[in-house]
């Protein structure tokens, strides 16, 4: 079965986004970022999934948190993790309610940096420690299983290394899951469903 992104329609609330892609035919929709947080979404959401026959799946940035900022599930900066888990938390939450069963979140970076730099260069700075980031990654994986029970199906995304950071960064990837080597590495720590970005594969291996 195939979905469309709510990505694709850029709108600042997610129901003017889903009500765009109904009105061109699709019913399919996976929630993802590109919007902002408003009181009502929830109700929204349930109102068109019931008026169109909707069925959703949910995507990392989603629900959009009231305020923006890069989650990191392999953060070794307390607040960062906190509050990436707790967005995930509620994610798993929303699904459960909008009965989507499957939820993508991307694998973690061994740097913390702001929205304005996702999608751009990021300027070299210091890695976190690659085992503990990875440590920390996969206990707050567990922690997300777990909440997600039999419900929500969680799937991990491969990360994308654009060729502007691989220079600015040389050997010393700042982002996890890139590539085969960090593909077995971390499967060797604990089980995941793999979520297989393939245009993200394709920059990664260019650069």
């Amino acid at each position: 079965m195939i979905y469309i992104s709510s990505s694709c329609v850029q709108e600042n609330q997610i129901c003017k986004s889903i009500e765009r892609l109904v009105s061109l035919g699709f019913r399919n929709i996976e929630l993802s970022g590109g919007t902002n947080y408003y009181p009502s979404l929830e109700n929204d959401l349930l109102k068109l999934k019931n008026e169109f026959n909707l069925k959703y799946l949910l995507h990392n940035y989603f629900p959009p948190p009231q305020d923006h900022f890069v989650a990191n599930i392999a953060s070794l900066d307390q607040e960062v993790y906190k509050r990436t888990l707790d967005h995930y938390l509620q994610a798993i939450d929303l699904a459960k309610i909008l009965e989507a069963r499957k939820l993508g979140i991307h694998a973690g970076y061994l740097i913390d940096f702001q929205p304005s730099e996702a999608g751009n260069l990021i300027k070299n700075r210091t890695l976190y420690n690659r085992q503990e980031a990875l440590k920390r990654m996969t206990e707050g994986l567990f922690t997300l299983q777990e909440a997600a029970g039999n419900k929500v199906t969680l799937y991990l995304e491969n990360n994308v290394l654009s060729s502007k950071n691989s220079l600015e960064y040389g050997t010393k990837l700042p982002f996890l899951l890139c590539n085969l080597d960090d593909f077995h590495e971390f499967s060797a720590l604990t089980k995941f469903n793999l979520l297989f970005d393939i245009a993200h594969f394709k920059v990664s291996q260019k650069s």
